[in-house]
């Protein structure tokens, strides 16, 4: 027998929900009439929770619970787009791209993303990186390079370490001195704490220009550099050209870093950025709205997630091993992890931001 509250709850007539767009808030309600509703009538206004167990559906992560069926509708008319097409290390038609270098262990590849550069910022101790990448970075630059260059000389390098075959240790050295000056950064910037006296000299010596902003001590050295590109270089783009900032360098190592680098993603969601470190890419889903997702199956996944961190999200999702019907998603509820790309289009419906994560098989 249902409590009497219960009972009168099931009486009470409710306001329909209605679909929003991409540019509407999450939940679009009718007008309400300006008296107070009865005591035990719920208030629709109150953002929805799941309050109870429900139907379970299997995903990689384990067993996910279903919200209830008032929920909000995300908006197909419109779509964003989450492209992996950068992984080709060919320029993009329409992109321009940007790299920001942090303090941490560089992929391989970073070196030829250098190559298709238009600016590349070294966040402070970033520079160190950069500079130490070589000569370890010299067989993934042997790919690429001008006939002449030291990606030739590079092509010869047995183990990219104190010793080259076909070259003495001095040949070696002049080779890595060459191949970083070839790989310059255009700026180094932050705080300025953590640099290098050898590099800076160098870089500078080379004519990197170098800013300090250790006055600022309410960003992160990656916001700083992600706001320079906002300032200096993104307004001056036409109406035709989209952008890409990668950041490589982003994840492991030290824990409170990796978060400090996904709340760039929240903070920035009106950029295009992508993270990348340590065999795996983070990019920001958005909302409300609809995002397509078109990894590079080659290198990415097949494992990927869908991870809030902000507020609970509801979403739809297809294109995966365990798909979403407006499921939330929430820190200290469900996350859709260890979930496994199987098309080469992913769909996301969604009423607010998430992290996209991708499994990626380069070096």
């Amino acid at each position: 027998m249902l409590p009497r509250a219960l009972k009168r709850l099931k009486a009470a007539p409710q306001p329909a929900l209605r679909a929003t767009s991409v540019s509407e808030p999450r939940l679009k309600l009718p007008n309400l009439p300006s008296s107070p509703a009865p005591s035990h009538h719920r208030d629709e206004r109150i953002p929805l929770k799941l309050d109870r167990p429900a139907d379970s559906v299997i995903t990689g992560g384990g067993a996910e619970q279903r919200p209830p069926s008032a929920m909000f509708e995300a908006a197909s008319t419109s779509h964003r787009t989450i492209s992996s097409d950068f992984l080709s290390f060919e320029p993009q038609p329409g992109v321009r791209m940007y790299l920001v270098v942090l303090n941490y262990k560089l992929p391989k590849a970073a070196g030829r993303l250098l190559k298709h550069s238009a600016f590349t910022l070294c966040a402070d101790g970033g520079s160190n990186r950069l500079y130490d990448s070589f000569p370890y970075m010299l067989n993934e630059l042997a790919h690429q390079g001008p006939s002449g260059s030291s990606a030739d000389v590079a092509a010869a390098c047995a183990t990219c370490g104190s010793t080259c075959r076909g070259a003495s240790s001095a040949q070696h050295e002049e080779l890595v001195i060459k191949a970083r000056a070839e790989h310059l950064p255009n700026l180094i910037l932050g705080d300025l704490d953590s640099v290098r006296q050898d590099v800076r000299d160098f870089y500078t010596s080379q004519g990197v220009e170098v800013i300090d902003q250790s006055h600022d001590q309410d960003s992160t050295d990656l916001v700083k550099c992600i706001q320079y590109l906002e300032t200096h270089h993104l307004p001056n783009l036409g109406a035709s050209i989209r952008h890409h900032i990668i950041v490589v360098g982003a994840l492991g190592g030290r824990l409170d870093h990796t978060l400090s680098n996904l709340n760039a993603l929240y903070q920035h969601s009106h950029l295009n950025i992508t993270m990348w470190g340590e065999g795996n890419l983070v990019r920001l889903v958005r909302g409300p709205g609809r995002t397509v997702i078109t990894p590079h199956r080659g290198l990415e996944g097949p494992q990927c997630g869908l991870v809030p961190l902000g507020p609970p999200v509801i979403a739809t999702c297809t294109g995966l091993k365990w798909n979403m019907d407006k499921l939330q998603l929430a820190v200290g509820g469900l996350l859709s992890t260890s979930n496994v790309i199987e098309e080469d289009e992913i769909v996301v419906d969604a009423d607010g931001n998430m992290l996209w994560t991708t499994e990626l098989h380069l070096e």
